[in-house]
C-alpha cells in the first residue's frame, strides 16, 4: 500500500533515486536520535508541543501556515545540526516554489539600471535647489531692511519730542528745595 503521507520525495516521482532518498522529517528524526534526544527534549528546547515535533518528523507540513512550518523546521534543523539549505529546498517544494526562479529574481534586483540612479540624483538635487531658493526668499522677507530702519531713525531725530508737564509731586519737591535753600 503506498504511503499517503505527503513528503517532498513523493512530490516529484520522476526518479527512483528520489524515492529512496530519506525525507527531511526522517533526517530530523535520525539526527535527533544520534544526539540521544527525545521528541520531548526537542519540543522543550523549541517551545513547541511534542505533537508538532512528531508531525515535523512525519513530513506533515500542512498543519500550520508555511511561514511557521519553515521557521519550526529551520530551528529544529539548527538544533540537531542539519544544513538549513535542505530545509529551504524542501519547503520551497512543499509550497510549490521554483528555486531557480527565486534565484533569478534576486539577481535581477541586484542588477540596477544606472539611468534610474541618474534620474533619482537629478530629482533630489532639484528639490534641494528649490528648498534653498525658498529659504533664501523667506529669509529676505522676514529680515529687517537697513535702509528703512535708517530712514525711520532720521525722521525720529527731526521731530521734537513733546515735553510732559511736571507732576504735582515734582512741583512740591522743587518748592520744598527752594524753601530749604532760602532758610539757610
Amino acid at each position: 500500500m503506498p504511503d499517503k503521507t505527503f513528503t517532498p520525495t513523493n512530490l516529484n516521482n520522476t526518479s527512483a533515486a528520489k524515492e529512496s532518498a530519506p525525507s527531511l522529517g526522517e533526517n530530523l528524526a535520525v539526527a535527533r536520535a544520534k544526539r540521544n534526544l527525545t521528541t520531548a527534549d526537542i519540543a522543550n528546547e523549541l517551545h513547541l508541543t511534542v505533537t508538532m515535533i512528531e508531525k515535523l518528523e512525519e513530513n506533515d507540513f500542512k498543519t500550520q501556515a508555511p511561514i511557521f512550518m519553515r521557521g519550526y523546521l529551520r530551528s529544529y534543523a539548527k538544533l540537531v545540526g542539519i544544513n538549513q539549505d535542505e530545509v529551504t529546498k524542501t519547503m520551497n517544494e512543499v509550497e510549490g516554489k521554483n528555486t531557480s526562479a527565486a534565484k533569478n529574481n534576486t539577481t535581477k534586483k541586484s542588477q540596477s539600471n544606472p539611468r534610474k540612479h541618474i534620474v533619482k540624483i537629478a530629482f533630489y538635487l532639484a528639490i534641494v535647489v528649490m528648498l534653498a531658493l525658498l529659504g533664501s526668499t523667506w529669509h529676505k522677507s522676514t529680515a529687517p531692511d537697513p535702509m528703512i530702519d535708517q530712514a525711520q531713525g532720521n525722521q525720529n531725530e527731526d521731530q521734537e519730542k513733546p515735553k510732559s508737564a511736571p507732576l504735582a509731586d515734582e512741583t512740591a519737591i522743587q518748592d520744598n528745595d527752594t524753601n530749604l535753600q532760602n532758610n539757610k
